[in-house]
């Protein structure tokens, strides 16, 4: 009787590191695709243009994903080899992923880089783009509105019909219409660097954050597949085990 408890306690502590791996596996495997589709989301947005980022990005969902593959692959085989690939790369993955949520933390808490990366992003816009962004944040021009549409810091006119409907900050304005060089302007709306920065510095900090949690959801999918390894398999005679 002693004998046929321990057997079903084995064969329930297994079943249960398996499952849990499984689960473990199925997160990431919905993390690398919304890693992906953020990327294709991003690269259809006209008012941030940043190819780097977006590669790296789209190399981690990739990573994560041929990771979540191999997880399965190792768990439903509980493939001794396959495990152990799979822990040495999920640690490296947690670590790095871990360093990074915290330098985009430090980073969103930065004026001086915000600055920087809000001030290169605005000069690789086009006057469409920058008529977008005008649009869909209620502002106008990036720290001031400049009289002048030529110009990497210069901006489009704000006197667009998003702009200008009930409620909008052209709304009942006075205008200054084109003459040589100059285009229409709204003196009452707000530069765009404010609300840009507002929205760039929460998507940093829930990036920031959401990483480290799973990064340590990595660590935690490291020690469940160092103890599924070292669990034998009550399914298999244990000289085939060795």
């Amino acid at each position: 009787f002693r004998v046929v408890l321990m057997a079903k306690g084995r064969r329930c502590g297994f079943d249960c590191l398996r499952l849990s791996l499984c689960c473990i596996n199925t997160l990431y495997l919905i993390q690398a695709l919304l890693l992906i589709a953020i990327v294709v989301i991003v690269k259809n947005s006209t008012y941030f243009t940043e190819p780097r980022i977006l590669i790296g990005v789209l190399v981690c969902g990739v990573f994560l994903l041929l990771l979540a593959i191999l997880g399965f692959v190792g768990t439903i085989q509980h493939h001794q080899a396959v495990l152990f690939v799979y822990m040495i790369l999920l640690s490296i993955s947690g670590v790095v992923m871990f360093s990074v949520s915290v330098a985009v933390l430090v980073l969103s808490g930065s004026e001086t880089h915000v600055n920087s990366l809000l001030g290169s992003q605005w000069v690789r816009l086009d006057n469409d783009q920058k008529s977008y962004l005008q649009d869909h944040l209620n502002c106008c021009g990036f720290t001031k509105n400049s009289s002048m549409l030529d110009g990497v810091w210069g901006h489009p006119s704000c006197n667009t019909t998003a702009l200008t409907k009930s409620g909008s900050c052209c709304d009942s304005h006075t205008t200054a219409n084109s003459v040589s060089g100059q285009h229409e302007m709204c003196p009452h709306c707000r530069p765009c660097y404010g609300p840009w920065k507002d929205t760039i510095v929460i998507g940093l900090r829930a990036s920031g954050s959401i990483g480290i949690i799973f990064s340590v959801t990595q660590i935690a999918g490291v020690i469940t597949a160092f103890s599924y390894r070292n669990f034998r398999d009550p399914n298999v005679n244990l000289k085939n085990y060795l």
